[in-house]
């Protein structure tokens, strides 16, 4: 039977949604006079219904997925089990079809009584003296307050950020990227860690200036989205808002993402798109900003790309329905060309290196084929898209707070006569939902770069509350002390909820990393094996740069990282050796130390070990 084979559930789901949706969609109808629809029919209603099915049906699969119970009927009937969870979402979704429409339709026949909102064409969004204070103010506040890479913390303890800084510290001695040491991410990112190791060897305080850097454009950005949609005075509060709601949230994790680095050029990229769609017109130098900056995204992790190939998607065809084919060859030759910027150097690097098959055999091939295989059969029995609805769901566990003002951001664009500005938004979410979404892993900060749309439901509560908002002074205006006394409730109820507050000002003599690096650092010019496991910031805090390449276990089913590891512990390369969880068993070796901390939800024990 077709439908006993995994690889066709993925066709099977899309072809059940497109039914659903259609007859979504017709249910909606009221009167049909041939060719024309009499009475307007939202798409956004229809959106609506189907993402609370689609959401149902990831609940359910996620719930039901593995029974037992239901694996052995599939094998029974010669069914997938999760094609048997899809019908009976199916099923649901169909018997609660009719109630959920008339829900949703006293839902939509409420917002069509509200006031329609426009962003403004001639709104000045330039920014006074007091927002860049804030602005400046709020990004220090946020990042020393909710990142561990701050000086209040005694140490960023994430894989990621620590695998990040080593490869940047083996840039800055003479080794290649991909070819002497290896790990796939973009390069873009490892170059960032190189310039932070200058700053600080042994610390992440340099990571900890470019996060406030990158605060203060995203903020930045965000307030001149919101400058188009409410009230100078009022975007001060939004400012603060904005601020801990992102950096506090779940996904903000440890801090030092890639996602991190990436919301001040996506909320770039929705501030450029919102004043093309009130102007109908391009500003070549925004373009070419716009191609510049998905460079950027494309050289550090391009599942991230979705978002601007969404964008471009939009304009594209808006202009080409306009006829408006100059500014389509202007805004190409613009929008390429900052993407070469980066991309030459970046090649130029690796040409130079004569790295560069390294390069793409690294970061795209491996990404591309290797990563899925990581949870391949769970892959091919949930699909792509399962996947995506798995991630949405949990993008909105990992982000509740920021999750709702999103939702409200997607509900309230109907009040928006704006078609483009609607059309923008919703597509660059859709694309990168997908593009983010898409594999089978579904990481915590993988969501972070949906924070990019909070300003827009934010700004479009607000809007709808002015005339409250107004009566906090009869001036219009908040006066100061208002506004320090709601930042510190702000970064108050951050501390309450940000997954990091547990290592706040605890003291390095606890972390398991200095403990060993006192030790290990007594010898001269030691080295050092990360055994088994993620880079746990061994290397970071003993100042080491691996001599071996795959210097640390990775998400990724390379062979050649287990084989490369015993060989070097074989010849008795390593001076010392980290393991997590297991003891080494090596008779060259011997144990020296034992250490146990907290990380990601459990405990995690180190053990290190001396070549005898």
């Amino acid at each position: 039977m077709v439908l006993a084979n995994p690889t066709y559930l993925g066709l099977f789901e899309a072809i059940c949604w497109t039914v659903v949706s259609t007859c979504a969609y017709i249910r909606t109808l009221r009167t049909v006079d041939k060719y024309v629809v009499k009475r307007a029919v939202s798409v956004d209603r229809n959106a609506l219904e189907i993402t609370i099915g689609l959401m149902l049906y990831a609940n359910i699969a996620e719930r039901y997925g593995p029974s037992s119970k239901l694996k052995s009927l599939g094998y029974a009937i010669g069914i997938n089990a999760d094609v048997i969870v899809f019908l009976i979402w199916l099923i649901v979704f169909l018997l609660a079809a009719v109630e959920l429409d008339e829900v949703i339709g006293a839902f939509w026949r409420w917002l069509d009584k509200l006031p329609h909102i426009e962003p403004e064409k001639k709104k000045a969004t330039r920014m006074r003296g007091h927002h860049w204070l804030l602005i400046i103010f709020t990004s220090v506040a946020v990042v020393t307050l909710f990142s561990k890479s701050s000086f209040l913390y005694p140490f960023n303890d994430w894989p990621d950020a620590n695998i990040f800084f080593t490869m940047g510290k083996a840039m800055l001695k003479g080794k290649t990227l991909y070819k002497d040491i290896y790990d796939q991410k973009g390069p873009l990112i490892f170059m960032l860690h190189a310039i932070s190791a200058l700053i600080s060897y042994k610390t992440f305080y340099g990571v900890y200036i470019f996060e406030i850097m990158s605060c203060i454009m995203f903020l930045t950005f965000s307030t001149k989205i919101c400058l188009l949609f409410t009230d100078s005075e009022y975007v001060k509060l939004l400012i603060p808002i904005v601020g801990v709601m992102t950096y506090s949230s779940v996904a903000f994790c440890h801090g030092d993402s890639v996602e991190e680095f990436f919301l001040p050029l996506l909320v770039h990229g929705l501030y450029t798109g919102i004043k093309i769609c009130i102007s109908k017109n391009v500003e070549i130098k925004d373009v070419f900003l716009t191609g510049l900056f998905t460079g950027i995204v494309l050289w550090t992790k391009y599942t991230v790309l979705g978002f601007y190939i969404g964008w471009v998607f939009v304009f594209l065809v808006f202009f080409f329905i306009q006829k408006e084919y100059g500014i389509i060859v202007k805004s190409i030759v613009s929008y390429l060309g900052g993407v070469l910027c980066i991309t030459i150097p970046v090649l130029l690097y690796f040409v130079q290196r004569h790295a560069l098959e390294d390069l793409f055999q690294s970061y795209f091939y491996n990404n591309i084929v290797l990563y899925k295989r990581v949870s391949e059969e769970a892959y091919l029995k949930t699909g792509w898209f399962y996947n995506v609805m798995r991630g949405t769901r949990e993008a909105l566990y990992n982000n509740i707070a920021c999750g709702i003002v999103i939702l409200m951001c997607v509900l309230l664009l109907r009040l928006y006569r704006n078609r483009l500005f609607q059309l923008l938004i919703y597509t660059t979410l859709i694309f990168s939902c997908i593009f983010v979404f898409k594999g089978d892993r579904c990481w915590k900060h993988y969501s972070l770069v949906f924070c990019a749309y909070l300003e827009l439901g934010l700004a479009f509560l607000l809007n709808m509350m002015k005339s409250l908002m107004r009566r906090m002074d009869k001036r219009g205006h908040l006066p100061i002390s208002a506004e320090i006394i709601f930042l510190g409730i702000c970064l108050a109820a951050g501390m309450l909820v940000s997954p990091n507050s547990y290592l706040l000002l605890r003291s390095r003599d606890e972390m398991p990393q200095y403990k060993f690096a006192r030790i290990i650092t007594e010898k001269e010019n030691p080295t050092l094996l990360n055994y088994g496991f993620m880079d746990g910031g061994f290397y970071t805090a003993s100042g080491i740069v691996p001599e071996i390449k795959y210097f640390c276990n990775l998400n990724i089913p390379l062979d050649e990282i287990k084989e490369t590891q015993e060989r070097y512990l074989r010849e008795r390369k390593a001076d010392f050796v980290v393991t997590s969880g297991k003891d080494l068993e090596n008779d060259n070796y011997r144990l020296v130390e034992e250490a146990a901390f907290y990380l990601e939800g459990e405990v995690r024990n180190y053990r290190l070990y001396a070549r005898k």
